[in-house]
């Protein structure tokens, strides 16, 4: 989803130049080649199997992240992608893994960014007003999607997880993806964007936030004590003198 408005361009301008970036979800490697025409480092993370010669990822791991904990380290990243991932995952292997990121980081690195769908898009609302819930095989109502948020509730599950959230966007629908890349889709794509500015919550069909952990208790407790013991040494050195 480039060349439009989406969760990949977005995330995409937040990833810094020669960044080094662990891809959740990475799939196919599709997104990462992007990633690495940045001059960024990318490690791929995903459930399925593939052997892969360096063009496309620097490492891989393969893992299922609902019936495994996070391997890799994550302080040793400068970004997290978790695009379109979240929403695949149990509840308890999504707060495990971002347990994992923040308690095996410092604070304010890495940056999280996250994208997933937004279940009080417009369409949802309509077909609710309808009496219809249909899951299927593709967009929001995913049959592999396992829990859904919207701004409101993702927004508190980071901030309850110890996530500080620095921007919040909404993202249209893919219409080009849809209807192909042409004067309908780009229309319809203008008047989506419109809409958002006007009820992000509402007209959005993906939510895309960033985020970074904040310290823990024991972090903290560790600075303070780094602390305490840097001024307890300065003080003896005054104190015995030159």
């Amino acid at each position: 989803k480039l060349g439009y408005d989406s969760s990949h361009t977005l995330a995409l301008e937040k990833v810094p130049h020669g960044a080094c970036v662990l891809e959740i979800g990475s799939g196919s490697g599709a997104f990462a080649r992007h990633l690495k025409a940045r001059g960024c480092r990318v490690t791929g993370l995903d459930q399925i199997a593939r052997e892969d010669d360096g063009d496309v990822f620097d490492e891989y791991i393969q893992s299922d992240l609902n019936s495994a904990p996070l391997t890799c380290a994550p302080d040793a990243f400068d970004v997290i992608l978790l695009l379109d991932v979240i929403e695949h995952l149990d509840l308890a292997a999504q707060r495990r893994l971002l347990d994992t990121i923040r308690n095996k980081s410092a604070a304010g690195k890495p940056l999280l960014v996250l994208s997933t769908p937004n279940i009080a898009f417009l369409l949802i609302r309509l077909a609710l007003l309808f009496g219809r819930f249909a899951y299927g095989p593709r967009g929001i109502l995913d049959f592999t999607h396992r829990y859904l948020y919207t701004f409101n509730s993702l927004s508190h599950e980071l901030q309850q997880a110890g996530y500080q959230i620095e921007t919040v966007e909404g993202v249209p629908a893919p219409f080009p993806a849809a209807l192909g890349d042409n004067l309908l889709s780009r229309v319809l794509l203008a008047l989506n964007k419109a809409g958002i500015r006007l009820l992000r919550g509402v007209f959005s069909y993906q939510i895309m936030m960033t985020a970074r952990p904040t310290s823990t208790v024991n972090q903290l407790l560790q600075e303070t004590e780094g602390e305490t013991a840097y001024l307890l040494a300065e003080r003896r050195r005054r104190d015995n003198g030159p």
